[in-house]
């Protein structure tokens, strides 16, 4: 192992992240500067070389303060939760699909790595949720995966118990499980559907809460009642216009209202595999999550939570400073939500903008979001329902 190096493993290395330290080979060589991100052709490298294993190593003249929180293992090895969430949870769906009756044991693992990393490093579990890029988003499972880290983030904002906390992570990670059906996948994927198909569509649709957790109660025997409960309640808003059966906020678990909310978030920022569907920039989200929980759709407290935890630009986000820089959100700052800590694009020092006097103009674009015009702010847009082809 080289010295004051943390390995990690080749096959967790998540493409098109962004790394925090200088990634190294065993002989200490430079591979990748400590802010670039890691490429297709980078893993092809390394898999052709039969390299299993590289190192991560410290930049040079980082203070304490400029690093992750947490340990530094913890930190780093956070960087390939998605992954192996992604996997795991796509593993559990399939044999749930599939007919086969299994244990909550795997949810229970994965909760506690990721309840374990987001409180060791919050941000890094934050920055690969929302910033993933993958050949899958838009998907069930990878709607499902983001959802569970970004729930776990917010339960510790909210300072949520740990029993609670993973009846959160379970229910935002299974809730669309019936999503992954035969005859909703048949219909889904259909290029042309009739008049019944559609409706039939629709109606699968709006009933998946529903569905998803009458699967687990047969396939998932020891699935806690709770976890069920808020399953059913993941897509009800708090001014009763949700689905399937239009409950009000008085009516709905309390934890149910921070999956609808994340959810939320996550639909408006995903694009889908195509690229037909491009996400919101994820300040934008925020800020339209803001509007509609003034409005009473979603609950005010969980949405303050969710800015709490992310900033108003959130981890990942590319912005534009007001010294026209462009720089990357590494790190949010508590209350001090216009003013997180970025990197700048070329370098590698963090910086606080609160203390440097720096303001942040506006977000950028990126391949992946867009930014949401005003006139669209009012409108409904998290709504899959009434838009099949985005299902």
């Amino acid at each position: 192992m080289v010295s004051g190096c943390i390995p990690i493993a080749v096959e967790h290395l998540q493409v098109h992240s962004e790394i925090g330290y200088d990634l190294v080979d065993a002989k200490g060589l430079l591979l990748l500067k400590a802010g670039e991100k890691i490429s297709p052709a980078l893993i092809s490298q390394f898999n052709r070389r039969g390299v299993r294993t590289v190192y991560l190593r410290r930049v040079a003249g980082a203070t304490a303060a400029e690093a992750p929180q947490g340990t530094e293992e913890g930190a780093f090895s956070a960087a390939s939760i998605g992954n192996r969430l992604f996997s795991g949870v796509a593993a559990l769906s399939n044999q749930l699909v599939s007919g086969k009756i299994v244990s909550t044991e795997a949810l229970v693992q994965s909760f506690e790595t990721v309840d374990r990393h987001c409180q060791a490093d919050r941000f890094t579990v934050l920055a690969d949720a929302i910033s993933s890029s993958n050949a899958h988003e838009g998907s069930p499972h990878h709607r499902g995966m983001r959802s569970a880290m970004i729930s776990s983030a917010v339960a510790l904002e909210m300072d949520l118990d740990s029993r609670a906390r993973q009846l959160l992570f379970g229910a935002a990670l299974m809730s669309d499980i019936s999503l992954q059906m035969p005859r909703f996948v048949e219909l889904r994927d259909q290029e042309l559907r009739s008049v019944e198909q559609e409706h039939e569509l629709r109606e699968l649709y709006r009933q998946h809460p529903e569905s998803s957790a009458r699967l687990l109660e047969t396939r998932m025997p020891d699935a806690d009642p709770t976890m069920l409960t808020i399953i059913r309640q993941s897509h009800e808003l708090c001014d009763g216009s949700g689905f399937p059966r239009g409950l009000r906020r008085h009516l709905l678990h309390p934890l149910s209202r921070i999956v609808v909310v994340v959810d939320a978030f996550v639909r408006l920022t995903e694009t889908d595999s195509a690229g037909e569907n491009i996400g919101l920039v994820p300040a934008d989200a925020l800020a339209y999550l803001v509007l509609h929980a003034l409005y009473g759709v979603f609950d005010l407290e969980v949405v303050k939570a969710l800015v709490a935890t992310t900033a108003a630009y959130p981890v990942g986000t590319a912005v534009k400073l007001d010294d026209q820089r462009q720089a990357t959100v590494v790190r949010s700052q508590g209350k001090h939500y216009l003013d997180p800590v970025v990197r700048i694009d070329g370098q590698t020092d963090l910086v606080d903008l609160r203390r440097a006097g720096i303001r942040i103009e506006a977000p950028l674009t990126a391949k992946s979001w867009r930014r949401l015009p005003k006139s669209l702010m009012n409108r409904r847009l998290w709504e899959p329902a009434f838009a099949p082809s985005s299902l």
